[in-house]
């Protein structure tokens, strides 16, 4: 199986080499799940995990350069040039509390009983130093036919770790498998149990759906609904989340091919985005559910920048005044910022998947935004107060005022005549049309 793996050629090196050290020294040594996994699955590797029948301490003493990542847990960072092996103990696990933690660990000797431990079965294969595959719970066969089945008794594999609930849901929307009807049984009867899980690990899951695609995110969430897991997290998010639109999923099935070309070129926050406005989630409430979900500041400001411009974009096209796009489009860039239009010119393509052929066409203003905008984007040579040729400094000075709201307001009125092209941006003219808008008061 060597051959089958797709990595750096010094990952693998190095593998190979911590597994010689091992066995050397007298212990069995196997890489295991996810590098496995994805070997036979032809995807590429990034990190190798290996599991042992040495001792945290014997493993430290085999190696020159070693990190006491888990040692409680038998897990033991063994370094190789700049790659890192997380090198584990074989080892059973009990009495489990709050459906996440086990309260105790034992070493055992037995690989079996080590892979007997894990979520699926296709994670719970191994591979030995000659790369003979080791699989005693079907993976492969799993793998082959596209299921995601819980290793033995699926109802005891969640309620040892709630989060494998959302695991599972995330390697079919991923890989694109059916779940094994017993496991799904048993994912909808301890559902409940989600609520144990803290909102990071939930998010994280979904992050890794919706950094493959758009496509896997949509699956994902379809099989959410469907077993109506998110009514059931830690906090409450499931009611400012409309998921019951069947449109979405839908798309997903008959316009796959388009989707993933379009996903290629699209970032996560132009992901989320549209994923948040197809399923009629407005601006405040996807910053609350990302807030809950505990994303990071700046992927929030970036989604919901975007929401926002689209927010008011769509008002222009209820004020039906075609007139006033290219006007509209440069104060909604300067008041969201260029990052965000670019995004949602983005976004709109994609949204064309969406798109029925019942519906009524495109509106004439949507549709010029499409056409121009990112042209009257590349146009603009001011995107913020501080290219102006100009500070509020001078202002004040010139005027002879002090300051107050009425100066930011005034910089903003300046941004946009430069950005329009109704004033040079030019010390000497920018003094001489704010005296005018001051005067005019």
């Amino acid at each position: 199986m060597w051959d089958q793996i797709q990595a750096d050629a010094n990952l693998i090196s190095g593998a190979r080499a911590v597994l010689t050290r091992l066995h050397d020294a007298g212990f069995q040594a196997y890489l295991v799940g996810g590098c496995v996994r994805d070997a036979l699955l032809s995807k590429p590797i990034h990190d190798v995990d290996i599991a042992t029948s040495a001792l945290p301490a014997e493993v430290t003493s085999i190696f020159e350069r070693t990190i006491p990542t888990g040692m409680q847990h038998g897990t033991v960072t063994v370094m190789v040039d700049q790659y890192p092996f997380e090198v584990t103990t074989f080892r059973q696990e009990s009495g489990y509390e709050h459906f996440r933690r086990p309260k105790e660990v034992s070493f055992i000797h037995d690989l079996e009983g080590d892979l007997l431990r894990r979520d699926f079965t296709f994670n719970a294969m191994a591979m030995d130093i000659d790369g003979h595959l080791i699989d005693p719970y079907d993976g492969q066969n799993d793998l082959d036919k596209g299921i995601v089945r819980c290793v033995g008794d699926a109802d005891a594999r969640f309620q040892e770790d709630a989060l494998r609930m959302i695991r599972c849901v995330r390697f079919a929307a991923c890989y694109d498998f059916q779940v094994d009807p017993s496991t799904w049984a048993a994912l909808r009867i301890h559902r409940t149990k989600l609520q144990y899980i803290a909102m990071e690990r939930v998010r994280a899951e979904m992050d890794k759906m919706i950094d493959l695609s758009l496509y896997s995110a949509i699956r994902g969430m379809s099989l959410m609904q469907e077993s109506r897991l998110l009514e059931f997290t830690k906090v409450m998010i499931h009611d400012q989340w409309n998921l019951e639109d069947h449109t979405l999923y839908q798309v997903v099935e008959q316009e796959q091919d388009r989707l993933e070309h379009w996903d290629k070129h699209a970032d996560v926050a132009v992901r989320w985005g549209l994923l948040f406005y197809r399923s009629h989630t407005n601006p405040e409430q996807a910053q609350s559910i990302m807030q809950k979900l505990t994303f990071p500041n700046r992927k929030n400001t970036e989604i919901v920048e975007l929401l926002q411009l689209h927010a008011y974009l769509h008002s222009i096209v209820i004020g039906n005044k075609e007139e006033d796009v290219k006007p509209s489009w440069v104060r909604g860039v300067l008041t969201f910022g260029k990052d965000a239009a670019l995004r949602w010119l983005h976004m709109m393509e994609g949204d064309e998947l969406f798109q029925s052929p019942h519906q009524q066409q495109a509106s004439p203003i949507f549709t010029q935004l499409r056409k121009h905008g990112e042209r009257w984007l590349s146009e603009l040579h001011v995107l913020k107060i501080s290219d102006l040729d100009i500070k509020g400094h001078d202002i004040l000075k010139h005027q002879k005022k002090k300051a107050g709201p009425w100066l930011g307001e005034l910089l903003q009125h300046l941004l946009y005549q430069v950005a329009m092209g109704q004033v040079d941006n030019d010390r000497h003219e920018l003094l001489e049309e704010a005296s005018q808008v001051i005067n005019n008061e």
